[in-house]
């Protein structure tokens, strides 16, 4: 009888226990899915906010080295550099650098461009750029495609986030560099020169003077 009140004994104290762990393990998840409801903290939103929203101050600042083209419908301006073709008999890709600006949320974002023509598909995935001393990868949205004259046609805009940024910040420090640009079965190799590269600073320039970011 006493081994049979010590065994329970164990037994009780044990449950207990485990009881404890179980219950301080559900306050804990709790705790964490309440701060991640509650934090509201976009860097990337951040990211993207003017800091200029006098719109003749804004067309000051990008008119200097930049092509102007206002959209009534979306009350949006889109500052354009210099669209950069690179061809040869059997396809030709274009890319323009550029940044929109919202007139009604102050929203500043940067673009790249890029536009291919050719006999066949590329199914336009990704991009690489090679700098001096890093190498970084830039995912695509969706592409869009069309067909005419018998030729192939694919379009991406692709948005600059935080980290893109950086990368092309880095690129703009180069003599030149080097971007491969990557479709599903194939790739395309296409160097930048000072030029090329110049137009990158012109675009990052203004976005970085609206949105109040160091100058490069």
């Amino acid at each position: 009888m006493r081994y049979l009140v010590i065994l329970l004994s164990i037994l009780l104290f044990t449950g207990c226990g485990n009881n404890t762990d179980i219950q301080n393990t559900v306050q804990s998840t709790e705790a964490s899915t309440e701060a991640s409801e509650t934090s509201t903290e976009d860097p990337e939103e951040s990211f993207n906010i003017s800091q200029i929203t006098d719109i003749e101050e804004v067309r000051n600042i990008c008119n200097s080295e930049l092509h102007e083209e206002y959209d009534d419908f979306d009350e949006i301006y889109r500052y354009y550099a210099a669209t950069i073709t690179n061809s040869t008999k059997y396809f030709e890709f274009k890319i323009t650098p550029y940044l929109s600006y919202n007139t009604k949320n102050y929203n500043c974002q940067l673009f790249i461009s890029i536009n291919y023509t050719g006999d066949n598909w590329m199914f336009l995935k990704s991009m690489k750029l090679k700098t001096n001393d890093n190498m970084y990868s830039i995912d695509f949205p969706r592409t869009s495609t069309d067909v005419g004259y018998g030729k192939v046609y694919e379009s991406v805009q692709v948005p600059v986030d935080v980290i893109s940024y950086y990368a092309f910040r880095d690129m703009i420090n180069c003599d030149s560099c080097t971007i491969r640009i990557l479709g599903q079965d194939t790739y395309h190799d296409i160097t930048f020169d000072s030029d090329i590269i110049d137009e990158f600073r012109k675009v990052i320039s203004a976005y970085n003077k609206l949105c109040g970011l160091p100058e490069v």
